[in-house]
């Protein structure tokens, strides 16, 4: 689960694979706001391939009430391939419409390869917002 961190003046929250957040939400259209980051340790050039992170799975998911989940919108964080998603406060936005009220999950979980070798990400306060 989540670990505060307010070390250098900023807000920030652990979410190492696997971790979920679970938020009740009105019906309709809403979008996401966070920021993500990765210290640069986790994702060095220099290291070899299998000890960097390859990424992590950010997905939003609309909970049913017998366990099952819909997708609603997901993104692979990744700053070994990705040179957008390095530094600090990399910012997330996931637009998504909900039917129905009820329970979203907020996923993090292993990237591409499956694995959670040096998956140090850490997220920024979050909000849900109406979209328009």
């Amino acid at each position: 689960g989540p670990a505060l961190d307010e070390s250098g003046g900023q807000t920030r929250f652990g979410a190492h694979p696997v971790t979920r957040l679970i938020f009740e939400l009105p019906a309709g259209k809403h979008t996401l706001h966070t920021t993500v980051q990765m210290p640069p340790g986790a994702y060095a050039q220099d290291l070899a391939a299998s000890q960097r992170t390859d990424g992590v799975e950010i997905a939003l998911y609309a909970l049913g009430p017998n366990g099952e989940q819909v997708l609603l919108a997901r993104r692979l964080f990744d700053p070994s391939n990705n040179p957008g998603d390095r530094g600090n406060q990399r910012p997330l936005q996931m637009d998504f419409n909900l039917i129905y009220p009820g329970e979203v999950e907020l996923f993090f979980g292993p990237g591409s390869a499956g694995r959670d070798t040096r998956d140090w990400i850490e997220m920024g306060p979050l909000r849900f917002e109406p979209a328009d």
